[in-house]
């Protein structure tokens, strides 16, 4: 313990005679050549033992090197000058002071930074300003290169346009000159602000532009069909480093594209690829199909990138029984037989044709929508009996022909039905040559909504007018069969015009009804149907069946009630007394007695057991009564 006390005290006293002795490291050694004129350097030492002056420790002083001075010494300020503006920071040993000239004014001599000496004077000398032209003031929208408080008579001070602005002489020299009145001279140059080049509208975009001077956006819009390629809208107009002005990067549009249409079901389109804005796709249907909307087989690649609704093909009606792979194209045929060539003429007509020589029928696929059924026929020969018609899959009659032999005559008639199929029908027993050809569903508008009867071939036929027959009562749609007749281009050009009657289509037949969902044509008589009479009578026949189950029930309610009564007058037990506290009594439901407890009956004698019973039609049982008997309570 003694030791280690020791050397506590060894090392505080080592340190204390360091503190005395202090010692100044990293001073250089001392140089009188580099000292100031008329400068000299206090005593020379090692370490502060080596200063006996008061208040003199050894201290590092510059080109002096190691010397005992007063650190704590300051220096007295130096006069104050006019036209110098001067900054001090202090006053102690190494403090500055910083001395400029006033705007207007340029150093002759002096030093612009002095330091206090350990001599307790300032080093460097006093600066001396004299009168000189003030700093380069900015002009014509242009400011000088160089910046100082004032310049000499004579000085050539250089300028350059500010940023955004250009020389309009581009020859002309930017420089003012100081004059003897110290003053600038006039400005031979103009600065005026910087134009970017002339931005021209494209095919992809349209732009808005206020001005094209510096600093101004170009705002850039895609045209209808292109997009953004980017989050970029606006160009800027700036200035580069050689100090030409030019547009910013250019936004970029890029036009809109839709993806591969789609060819609709039992069709096609011509295009198979992504095609661009603007593009047409067509859609044609497949042999035995057409498009739904005759009007519209074309879509357009829209600004969206959408071509807009598929067009739907349905199932066609029109024929010209051409192609021998659809003889009959979508018609179902039952008796008519197809004849010619498949080209070229057949007896003056083209192609080929539909022959009937008994009964025969031609049968249409359902059709989306009422139109004019537009088509071509002749009479080559007919026998007594024979009849050639148009009617609906309802029944009801479109178009009966008047049979005489004739030419090819074209027929239109109005079919105000929709999701029916007509049928080209013809009823003889033999001598029958009846043609039929160019079947065509055409829209509704095709017929006219009249027409009248002109006879120029046949004698035979006759200007007919019928009244429309009386709506029933039925669910029924009226067709109004304006039937016209022109020749198909072939031998004869007659024109024949039939006006035939208007015709009652009944439809929408009760499928509950035995006739297999088929659609009848029928006449609705006022009065009480049979399907109404079945209704009442089961509506009857269900209140009696009820009020039969309501008498029941209350017969049986009736019957319950009485039997409660008839044991409740029988019962011995009457005028129990039970003590004054009443308390519960359990009944045992499956066993048939019912046991009172003994210490709720103030009698012992009164306590009901089987015993008891006399009669045992007395004993309450669970089917006797639906509720336990009824106690008396004194």
């Amino acid at each position: 313990m003694n030791r280690i006390v020791f050397l506590i005290l060894l090392i505080f006293s080592l340190l204390l005679l360091h503190l005395v002795n202090g010692q100044v490291e990293n001073c250089g050694a001392r140089d009188l050549s580099l000292l100031e004129p008329g400068r000299t350097c206090k005593k020379a030492c090692t370490a502060h033992a080596d200063c006996t002056g008061p208040s003199k420790d050894c201290w590092c002083d510059g080109s002096c090197g190691l010397s005992c001075f007063n650190k704590a010494a300051t220096c007295d300020l130096p006069p104050e000058i006019p036209n110098v503006n001067r900054r001090v920071e202090g006053t102690a040993y190494n403090d500055f002071i910083t001395l400029t000239c006033a705007d207007g004014y340029v150093k002759l001599n002096g030093s612009d930074s002095r330091s206090c000496r350990s001599d307790k004077k300032w080093s460097g000398t006093q600066v001396h300003c004299q009168r000189a032209c003030p700093p380069g003031p900015n002009t014509r929208n242009a400011t000088p290169t160089t910046f100082e408080t004032g310049y000499v008579v004579g000085h050539q001070l250089p300028y350059a346009c500010s940023i955004g602005y250009a020389p309009v002489d581009p020859a002309v020299i930017l420089q003012l000159t100081c004059l003897a009145n110290f003053s600038w001279s006039q400005p031979q140059f103009q600065c005026l602000i910087g134009r970017c080049s002339e931005l021209q509208n494209s095919t992809s975009t349209q732009i808005t532009l206020p001005s094209r001077e510096y600093g101004v956006r170009a705002r850039y819009i895609c045209n209808t069909g292109y997009q953004p390629q980017n989050t970029v809208r606006t160009r800027l107009c700036d200035q580069n480093a050689a100090g030409q002005f030019v547009w910013g990067a250019e936004p970029q549009c890029t036009i809109v594209t839709c993806n591969t249409p789609t060819a609709p079901t039992n069709g096609r389109v011509d295009k198979r690829t992504a095609q661009p804005y603007n593009t047409v796709a067509t859609y044609t249907c497949n042999a035995g199909y057409k498009l739904a909307d005759v009007a519209s087989s074309t879509r357009t690649c829209g600004a969206d990138g959408q071509w807009g609704e598929t067009p739907v093909c349905i199932v066609s009606q029109d024929c010209e029984f051409e192609i021998p792979a659809r003889r009959t194209c979508s018609y179902t045929n039952v008796g008519w037989v197809r004849e010619g060539s498949g080209s070229g003429t057949y007896n003056g007509i083209p192609g080929s044709f539909m022959k009937a020589v008994g009964t025969a029928s031609l049968t249409s696929a359902p059709i989306s929508s009422s139109g004019c059924l537009n088509f071509h026929y002749r009479v080559v020969s007919h026998a007594a009996g024979t009849t050639f018609s148009v009617t609906s899959s309802t029944g009801a009659s479109l178009w009966d022909a008047v049979l005489s032999n004739s030419a090819w005559t074209s027929i239109r008639v109005r079919v105000n039905v929709a999701a029916v199929r007509f049928i080209f029908k013809v009823q003889s027993l033999a001598g029958a040559n009846i043609q039929l050809d160019g079947v065509k569903l055409l829209p509704l508008a095709s017929c006219p909504a009249v027409a009248t009867t002109t006879t120029t071939e046949s004698p035979t036929t006759q200007a007919t007018t019928t009244t429309p027959a009386p709506t029933t009562t039925s669910s029924t749609t009226t067709t109004e069969p304006a039937v016209i007749t022109t020749p198909k281009p072939g031998p004869t050009t007659a024109e024949v015009v039939t006006t035939t009657a208007e015709v009652v289509v009944v439809s929408n037949i009760n499928p509950r009804l035995p006739n297999n969902g088929s659609q009848q044509q029928t006449t609705v008589k006022p009065g009480v149907t049979t399907h109404q009479t079945q209704t009442d009578n089961l509506k009857w026949f269900i209140i009696a069946l009820g009020s039969g189950f309501a008498v029941a029930i209350v017969g049986f309610l009736l019957l319950l009630l009485v039997l409660y009564c008839v044991h409740g007058k029988e019962s011995p037990n009457k005028d129990v007394s039970f003590n004054e506290e009443l308390k519960p009594f359990n009944i045992d439901v499956e066993n048939s007695p019912i046991v009172v407890g003994k210490n709720d009956v103030t009698n012992n004698d009164d306590v009901i057991k089987d015993d008891d019973v006399t009669n045992n039609d007395d004993v309450i049982k669970d089917d006797d009564v639906t509720s336990p008997p009824s106690v008396s309570i004194a």
